[in-house]
């Protein structure tokens, strides 16, 4: 029963990342979450999260590789810290911060509050690289922040989308070895994860075929309300 809910959350909230680009970890990690220990959970959508950054092959020439590099150092340093936080933390905890930090994504796509935006700002490139990569390797949400830095520093169109596919896979690489290394990764999950894998094909090859036909603010509605449920169900379970 388990896997099958695994499964289906998976398949579709990689369904949404395929239909708008966006949206795989967002959704599912917190869904995830709800069932199975937040490092568990983590470290399972991270392979599925690992497999999309195949499309890094196809446009890797619109890449603007000086920004990818100075994010690389600050980056690496978070996810270390993430990942050895997410080991030693109560699970209790990491839940309410990942509520709370859905509730600021939601303020931002609903009320256009844009606090990570401002944060951003601040920061610099050095240190938007450090909290995106300690908010990846903590609960793998840590795309906000580059989404952000990139527009904050000027990329659109092929460039924006290339940058953040390589930047969200170069994470990734990092993540994997030291899941591994740490116990975080094992083979009853990895068994798990091929189990799931076709859901997540089929769910990659539908939102393919129809990214042009569906109205993307529905979509934008429909993962924003269960964004939403999924935060507040999180700081239940983290409270009681």
């Amino acid at each position: 029963m388990t896997l099958l809910l695994s499964a289906a959350i998976i398949a579709f909230a990689f369904f949404i990342q395929f239909l708008m680009g966006f949206g795989g970890g967002m959704i599912s990690i917190p869904m995830l979450s709800l069932f199975m220990p937040i490092a568990d959970a983590v470290s399972f959508v991270m392979l599925f999260q690992f497999l999309t950054g195949v499309a890094i092959f196809t446009m890797y020439k619109d890449v603007d590789w000086k920004k990818i590099l100075m994010l690389i150092p600050s980056s690496m340093i978070g996810i270390l810290i993430g990942i050895f936080s997410l080991k030693y933390i109560n699970d209790d905890y990491v839940r309410i911060f990942l509520a709370a930090f859905i509730f600021i994504y939601l303020i931002k796509s609903q009320l256009g509050k844009d606090y990570i935006g401002a944060v951003v700002k601040v920061l610099g490139v050095h240190g938007s690289g450090l909290i995106g990569g300690l908010i990846s390797g903590l609960v793998g949400m840590g795309a906000p922040f580059y989404v952000v830095f990139f527009k904050e520093s000027g990329c659109e169109g092929k460039t924006f989308r290339a940058n953040m596919i390589v930047i969200l896979f170069l994470t990734y690489l990092m993540r994997v070895p030291i899941s591994v290394g740490i116990g975080f990764i094992d083979m009853a999950l990895f068994k798990n994860f091929m189990l799931v894998l076709p859901a997540f094909v089929i769910a990659a090859f539908a939102g393919q075929k129809l990214h042009v036909k569906v109205p993307e603010h529905l979509f934008q509605t429909v993962t924003d309300l269960l964004l939403f449920v999924s935060a507040l169900s999180l700081l239940v379970k983290a409270l009681t």
